[in-house]
């Protein structure tokens, strides 16, 4: 029940003096007895019994000083306090010794909670010393009871391997060709890899592979090369390293490679990162849709159109149902789904393009990460005509 006090008529308020200073932090509850006549001379009372509650601010203080797990520096600090208190409040009091930058956006926020969370530029393996401005006051505008000084010791950053699952391009034409990664704090990392086949490629599609990615995929035969490959991280330091492409190849320039990296994390269990690598030239740009599909293929290595580029079309179940070469726009047009299958559910089937020149090949699905919705981003419909 909402009511705006400033409408209601003398009559219709009932104010209820306390005779002493309510304790701070306390819940109290308010009792009308059934039968209650706000006026003496009125016919009838209250017909039930009723209540209300409410409670007190307490004294402000701080009540604690925590991180998620372990105090690992990319963790938040979590603040916690008797009283809610502006996350903009908070950061204005604050102070690290040695220094640490506050974000601008910390320090503009008017969120407010009795538990505030800040994820700060923090050092590993350092020990902090916090300070709380006794100025801070909370959301009541009482200031907090005392300055605090916290000391606050960070643990080493957790274990990490930056490499995205998923989809990965690699020119061809590169010298050297290599997929790029960094990590910290990780001594080895086993490598397994298989050279992916048309087969494989369907099948990853359909295990929805795509979608951006599955961080512990398994092919259905295995990876055919696996390796303990030993990394000389320096403590706390990232490492900049690269997987060299050729070695699973064959030391052929092109080819589709499925990789997949395990490490240990900070508590000893395996994490993984699979990715699939394409290292071609060939940057296939498609529209996909019921009537008709438009490919257009160019060089990685120049940006211009590349013609007479082999074009296959596969259906959700790997059956070949089109084939035929680019134009010198490096385009070509592709029957849609519509010529040959039908839609199952409401939803359209998957479509799915290999194309090659020579050794060189490259893969293109109708769903997956990298799809620009139209109907969702820029509210664009579509007519086939």
């Amino acid at each position: 029940l909402s009511v705006d006090l400033d409408k209601l008529l003398a009559e219709q308020l009932l104010v209820v003096e306390h005779k002493s200073p309510f304790d701070q932090g306390q819940r109290y509850t308010v009792t009308i007895p059934a039968g209650f006549k706000a006026d003496p001379d009125a016919a009838y009372g209250s017909l039930t019994e009723d209540s209300l509650s409410f409670k007190t601010y307490n004294i402000f203080s701080l009540k604690s000083v925590t991180s998620a797990k372990g105090n690992h520096p990319e963790d938040d600090i979590i603040f916690t306090f008797t009283n809610p208190v502006k996350m903009k409040s908070l950061a204005q009091a604050l102070s690290f010794e040695p220094p640490v930058d506050i974000a601008k956006d910390y320090l503009e926020d008017s969120y407010s909670s009795s538990e505030l969370r800040l994820n700060l530029p923090l050092k590993a393996g350092t020990a902090y010393k916090i300070k709380i401005s006794s100025d801070l006051k909370d959301d009541f505008n009482n200031k907090i009871s005392s300055s605090e000084k916290i000391n606050f010791t960070t643990a080493n950053f957790k274990p990490h391997l930056s490499l995205s699952s998923g989809q990965a391009v690699v020119e061809a034409k590169v010298k050297g060709a290599s997929l790029p990664l960094s990590s910290i704090n990780i001594s080895s990392v086993k490598v397994e890899a298989k050279v992916v086949s048309l087969q494989d490629l369907i099948k990853m599609a359909q295990d929805d592979f795509f979608f951006g990615g599955i961080d512990n995929y398994q092919p259905q035969d295995g990876f055919t090369y696996v390796k303990e490959i030993a990394l000389k991280n320096k403590l706390n330091t990232y490492l900049d390293n690269k997987i060299e492409l050729g070695q699973f190849l064959e030391n052929k320039s092109s080819g589709l490679v499925l990789l997949r990296l395990t490490y240990q994390n900070d508590v000893g269990k395996e994490e993984h990162r699979t990715v699939l690598v394409q290292l071609t030239d060939l940057c296939l740009t498609a529209k996909f849709s019921a009537v008709n599909n438009l490919l257009w293929v160019t060089s990685l290595d120049s940006g211009q159109p590349v013609a007479n580029v082999k074009v296959a079309l596969y259906d959700e179940k790997a059956q070949q149902v089109f084939t035929g070469q680019t134009d010198k726009q490096g385009l070509i047009q592709i029957p849609g789904w519509s010529k040959y299958t039908s839609a199952k559910d409401g939803l359209a089937p998957e479509q799915y393009i290999l194309a090659s020149l020579g050794e060189d090949q490259a893969f293109i699905a109708s769903s997956g990460a990298n799809n620009l919705e139209t109907w969702e981003k820029y509210r664009v419909r579509l007519t086939d005509s």
